[in-house]
C-alpha cells in the first residue's frame, strides 16, 4: 500500500511541514551581529544540510545498486538523488542571497562558495550522464557524486563561513532554530522523495 495514496494527502503533509517551518522562521531569534539577517542563514543552512544528508544517503544507496543491481533500490536512488540535488542547489542559492543580505555582496572567490558551485556543476553532469548509463553504473555515479561533494565542501577553507554555526552560538534558541529547521527541511525532502519514487513505480507498472 502506498505511503501517500493521493495528491491531496501529499499536499496536506507538505503544507503542514512547510507552514511549521515558516512559523519557526518567523518567530526565530535574531543575532547580535547579523540582526534579522540571520534568518537567511537559517534557511541556507537548513536547505544545504538537507541536500548534503540526502545526497550522502543517495551515495550509499548508489554503491549498493552498483554492487547488487537491484531495480527496487535504483528507484529509490533516483528519487533521493534528484531531491538531494534540488535541496542542495536551493541551499546554494539561499547562500548567495544570505551573502548579499549580511555581507553586502557575494564573494565568489570565497573557497566555500567556489566548492559549492563546483558541486552544483557536477549535478548537471550527473543529470546528463545518468539516463544513458546502465542502472549499476548510475549507482556508482551517484556514489562518486556524494564523495565529490563531501570532499569538495570539507576541504574548502573557511574564510567568511563560521566553522560551526550551531556550536559557536551561545543562544540555545538559535541552536534549536537551526536544528528545528534542518529537521523540517529533511522531512520535506524525504516526503518529496517518496512521491518521486511512487510516481516512478507508477510509470513502470502502468495503470492497473
Amino acid at each position: 500500500m502506498p505511503i501517500l495514496s493521493n495528491n491531496r494527502q501529499w499536499w496536506t503533509y507538505f503544507g503542514v511541514l512547510f507552514l511549521t517551518a515558516a512559523l519557526l522562521l518567523w518567530i526565530s531569534p535574531v543575532e547580535r551581529s547579523l540582526g534579522s539577517g540571520i534568518k537567511s542563514v537559517y534557511v541556507h543552512v537548513a536547505l544545504t544540510w538537507t541536500g548534503m544528508t540526502v545526497l550522502i544517503l543517495a551515495g550509499i544507496l548508489g554503491m549498493m545498486v552498483g554492487i547488487t543491481g537491484l531495480s527496487v533500490l535504483h528507484v529509490w536512488l533516483q528519487a533521493l538523488g534528484r531531491v538531494g540535488m534540488l535541496f542542495y542547489a536551493l541551499g546554494f542559492t539561499a547562500s548567495l542571497l544570505s551573502a548579499k543580505i549580511n555581507w553586502g555582496a557575494v564573494f565568489w572567490a570565497e573557497p566555500r562558495v567556489q566548492a559549492s558551485l563546483k558541486v552544483v556543476v557536477a549535478f548537471g553532469l550527473v543529470l546528463l550522464l545518468a539516463p544513458v548509463l546502465p542502472e549499476r553504473h548510475r549507482g556508482w555515479l551517484y556514489g562518486l557524486l556524494a564523495a565529490f561533494m563531501v570532499i569538495s565542501v570539507y576541504r574548502a577553507a573557511l574564510v567568511m563561513h563560521p566553522q560551526n554555526p550551531i556550536g559557536l552560538s551561545t543562544s540555545v534558541a538559535i541552536q534549536l532554530t537551526f536544528i528545528g529547521l534542518y529537521l523540517l527541511a529533511l522531512m520535506l525532502a524525504l516526503l518529496l522523495a517518496v512521491v518521486f519514487r511512487q510516481r516512478a513505480r507508477g510509470r513502470k507498472t502502468g495503470p492497473s
